[in-house]
């Protein structure tokens, strides 16, 4: 059962939640737990363009961000709460702000895969596997990612092929011909 603190939006036709000030959705309860074998997360979102603060895409429990934006630049990766640091995927989310983007990250509890649109863009040595799904969109309310629709959340690592397929299965939904 997930709960949110929001409402839905529609922005060029796609409805979605409003994640871009305060907004997030949350699981009530433990929330589904990541395997530490693999999971894969896939979502359409529209990121905010302010690097004011982290834009947190999604959010487990006891720990970690699978993806998040960097607060102060655009670069894309995940946080390491038991680290307690940011872990850099190598990707810059440059140029994806204020349009329909098709977000990716498969993942184990030591490593993960970051995809956008379909193609892979980047890893870390470090991986939220083991942990639960707890919230997305942002964190606790304080780290707005922008609109978020369309969230699926995998128990097993999804080949890129599988994930080029939802991503030219549903782009048409977002604009992208």
């Amino acid at each position: 059962m997930c709960s949110s603190d929001l409402i839905y939006t529609v922005l060029n036709g796609v409805k979605c939640f409003d994640c871009s000030t305060t907004g997030e959705v949350y699981v009530n309860g433990t929330g589904p737990l990541l395997p530490t074998t693999g999971f894969t997360y896939i979502c359409w979102g529209r990121l905010l363009n302010s690097t004011a603060g982290y834009r947190t895409l999604w959010r487990t429990t006891p720990e970690d961000h699978p993806i998040l934006i960097e607060v102060g630049n655009n670069r894309m990766g995940m946080w390491d709460n038991a680290g307690g640091n940011f872990q850099y995927s190598g990707y810059t989310a440059t140029g994806l702000a204020n349009a329909w983007v098709h977000f990716a990250v498969t993942g184990t509890n030591t490593s993960q895969t970051f995809y956008i649109n379909g193609q892979q863009v980047g890893t870390t040595a470090y991986g939220a596997g083991g942990n639960r799904h707890n919230e997305w969109g942002s964190t606790g309310g304080l780290q707005p990612f922008g609109y978020v629709a369309n969230m699926f959340l995998y128990n097993t690592i999804l080949t890129a092929e599988q994930i080029q397929q939802n991503y030219y299965g549903s782009r048409r939904n977002f604009g992208i011909l």
